[in-house]
């Protein structure tokens, strides 16, 4: 039977989950575990070791790669490359993240094609310790396991924060990268849109149309006006209001 991420590598296909975000997969592999034959990346995807240790061996255009996975490592594969005959000799515990060039149109709007070119042009392969996107897949594992309680905005902002990083961090960076402020009238009206949809499950796709700005450039305008990313004034927001609606209550409603 085909794990996630082996089925991922063989068909491109997602476990269904109630995650607003980048596709993400739980990728345990058991002691021993082997991919045989030529595999085409589906899709670029960033991988990182949760728990274990393990020689990783694999084919690149017929040359025999090999790799010690350990410690807080992140692997990325790039789109349509291909790999052959993977093996991985230990059990070992990971996530996956998926860059989807739809998704990354959907958020990023006029930014979309710089970036999936960006993503395009990186190395195939490449293996770092990076506890940046360690701890940003576990965040995100975490908030799946949960059920998803932060909402779309959280998985939305984070899935924006981790292509904004792969693409400066991996690649080099960026000075479109920076940021500056939005006009206090669009701050103003993002505002009143959360107040009035507070019980919504708001996803910052919708903030950013309503102000006419993509979903990364609200992102970093956002927290650079209001000092907070969205997500967290959202919530900031809800707990504000759930204090205001007690106030007004006694104990038996």
């Amino acid at each position: 039977m085909l794990n996630n991420l082996e089925r991922f590598f063989r068909t491109g296909q997602f476990t269904p989950r109630a995650w607003r975000g980048l596709p993400f997969e739980l990728a345990d592999k058991e002691a021993g575990h082997t991919i045989a034959g030529e595999v085409c990346m589906p899709q670029s995807m960033l991988w990182v070791l949760n728990r274990g240790c393990s020689p990783l061996q694999w084919f690149d255009s017929g040359r025999r790669r090999e790799y010690l996975i350990e410690g807080e490592l992140a692997v990325f594969w790039k789109k349509e490359h291909v790999l052959a005959d993977i093996r991985n000799a230990r059990a070992t515990s990971g996530f996956a993240v998926f860059f989807p060039e739809d998704r990354i149109e959907r958020w990023l709007h006029d930014d979309a094609p710089k970036t999936v070119r960006a993503i395009a042009e990186m190395t195939p392969h490449q293996f770092r310790i990076d506890p940046f996107a360690v701890t940003c897949l576990r965040t995100i594992a975490a908030e799946i396991e949960r059920g998803c309680p932060s909402g779309a905005s959280f998985a939305e902002a984070i899935s924006i924060s981790l292509i904004t990083y792969l693409t400066s961090a991996w690649r080099g960076s960026d000075a479109d990268n920076k940021g500056s402020k939005i006009q206090p009238a669009m701050v103003r009206r993002v505002r009143e849109f959360i107040d009035a949809n507070l019980s919504q499950n708001l996803s910052v796709t919708e903030l950013a149309t309503e102000v006419g700005l993509s979903a990364r450039q609200l992102c970093r305008s956002f927290k650079l006006s209001l000092g907070v990313p969205v997500h967290q004034y959202v919530m900031r927001r809800r707990i504000e209001r759930a204090k205001e609606l007690l106030r007004h209550m006694d104990a038996t409603e």
